[in-house]
């Protein structure tokens, strides 16, 4: 998985940020999809700070976009806003892989009878 760590205006990342950013992201591996490319965009306002991630893989694209008064916390809320858009992804997926295999299987017994 690649990873893009980015800010807009100017805004320089500190390597504590970007540490921190690099030993979060790998928790979304466990979900066994195809992910390509992450890129994480922080964007600094006058009181709130914004993180935008945008998620690339083999025919997924998922986007989380929060914004709050840190950027860490920025960070972890639009983690958790991707992990639970993996979630979901996740078990559609597996949800239509059974019903096909259960599908094929009842054709399979009709054929034979």
């Amino acid at each position: 998985m690649k990873i893009d760590i980015s800010g807009r205006h100017h805004y320089k990342i500190s390597e504590v940020l970007q540490g921190y950013v690099e030993a979060k992201l790998p928790k979304l591996d466990k979900f066994s999809l195809k992910v390509e490319t992450i890129r994480v965009i922080f964007e600094p306002e006058k009181t709130n700070q914004t993180c935008e991630m945008v998620l690339t893989g083999k025919n997924l694209r998922l986007t989380a976009c929060e914004t709050t008064t840190a950027m860490q916390a920025s960070f972890d809320a639009a983690l958790s806003n991707l992990e639970h858009q993996l979630e979901r992804h996740h078990e559609k997926i597996k949800q239509h892989r059974h019903e096909r295999i259960h599908i094929e299987s009842q054709t399979t017994d009709e054929d034979e009878s």
